[in-house]
C-alpha cells in the first residue's frame, strides 16, 4: 500500500475538493469559492486565470448564467493531485461536455487546477 502520510495527504485534498463541488451543487458561490487559495492558478482551454478574485470574477458570471451540473465519471488521485472526470449537464438535462481536471491542494484549499475537454 501506499505510505500513511499520502493516504493523509489524498484524503485531505478529496475532502476539500468535495466540499468544493457540494457548495457548487448546493449554488453556493461564496461556500465554493472559499475552498480555493488567494493565490490560486487555474489553467483551463483558453485561459489561465491568476488569484481568487480573478476566477471570483469570471466563474460568477458562468455561476449566474445557471452553469452546468456536473456529474462525476470517475475521481482518483496521481499521486500529488486529486483528479476529476466529469459530465455536465445543462438544467434540462442536455449534456455538454466531459471535462478532465487535477486539483493541488495544500493546506485546505485549492492552490492550483488544471483542466480539459475532452
Amino acid at each position: 500500500g501506499e505510505p500513511a502520510a499520502d493516504t493523509a495527504r489524498r484524503d485531505a485534498a478529496a475532502k476539500v475538493l468535495l466540499r468544493s463541488i457540494d457548495a457548487w451543487r448546493a449554488r453556493d458561490f461564496d461556500g465554493w469559492i472559499a475552498n480555493y487559495a488567494s493565490d490560486v492558478v487555474v489553467v483551463a482551454p483558453g485561459m489561465t486565470l491568476v488569484g481568487r478574485e480573478e476566477v471570483r470574477r469570471v466563474y460568477r458570471v458562468v455561476f449566474d448564467a445557471g452553469v452546468p451540473e456536473p456529474k462525476i465519471l470517475e475521481s482518483g488521485w496521481t499521486g500529488e493531485r486529486v483528479f476529476v472526470r466529469q459530465q455536465e449537464f445543462l438544467g434540462d438535462g442536455t449534456p455538454v461536455g466531459v471535462t478532465y481536471a487535477e486539483y493541488e491542494v495544500k493546506q485546505g484549499k485549492i492552490t492550483a487546477v488544471y483542466a480539459q475537454e475532452v
